[in-house]
């Protein structure tokens, strides 16, 4: 489709792996996938926030720790996760090459505005929040990561870049609107093709706070249950 948004757009939840507490206990095995509480709120700033949720937390009965952090052995430790669902950083998918069978290129452009980068923080300064509250106290060992010493937002940004990683959740490259540049329009036919439509979680144009599988089935569903007619060509 020649239409300037095609693969831009490209949104996707980021989380920090991981905000690690060592136990003065052994914990007990994961009943729910080691995500025993889940909250979302509002940032600490109400000049950034969007109106809907732009932070998640985590309750992990499990060291969760991003690929070269030191985390400790599993069952001797949680960990408090920490997320940002509303980014407003946004990246692209273009082709890798002329072949069919070239990889794409792929830039999330993650933490690249400010505001995400702000919001992070607050995520990370909340979750730490929880992890020392006095209600945890009869499980709280240490902060193993990212330890106590780091304060300043500098050190946060490098702890949160060195810990980052996908909620596996990309959306928005072929977004629907009205406008020009729109890539399909309301009823999710492709911009300048009669009969090809696109229905999956490229089409929003903004990510939902949450994981977006449960919008994607009512994209799904809602565009199956009255299919716009074909076009004669």
């Amino acid at each position: 489709a020649d239409r300037r948004d095609v693969g831009r757009n490209l949104q996707d939840h980021l989380l920090a792996l991981g905000n690690v507490y060592s136990s003065k206990k052994p914990l007990p095995p994961s009943r729910l996938q080691h995500s025993e509480s889940l909250m979302y709120l509002h940032g600490s700033d109400p000049t950034r926030s969007t109106g809907s949720p732009d932070i998640v937390l985590a309750c992990v009965v499990a060291p969760s720790a991003a690929v070269g952090l030191n985390a400790p052995p599993y069952g001797s430790a949680f960990t408090i996760l920490c997320g940002v669902t509303q980014p407003t950083s946004r990246g692209r998918i273009a082709p890798g090459g002329p072949g069919r069978n070239d990889a794409p290129i792929i830039d999330p452009h993650y933490l690249e505005t400010e505001h995400d980068r702000a919001v992070f923080r607050t995520a990370l300064k909340t979750a730490r929040a929880i992890g020392h509250h006095r209600a945890l106290d009869e499980w709280r060992d240490v902060e193993v990561l990212p330890g106590t010493q780091v304060q300043s937002d500098d050190e946060l940004d490098a702890f949160i870049a060195s810990a980052a990683s996908t909620h596996h959740h990309p959306a928005g490259t072929c977004r629907m609107g009205r406008d020009a540049d729109a890539v399909v329009d309301p009823d999710l036919r492709l911009n300048g093709f009669d009969n090809v439509f696109i229905v999956d979680a490229s089409v929003m144009p903004t990510i939902p706070s949450g994981p977006i599988n449960a919008a994607v089935v009512a994209i799904a569903e809602t565009w199956a249950s009255a299919p716009p007619k074909a076009r004669r060509v």
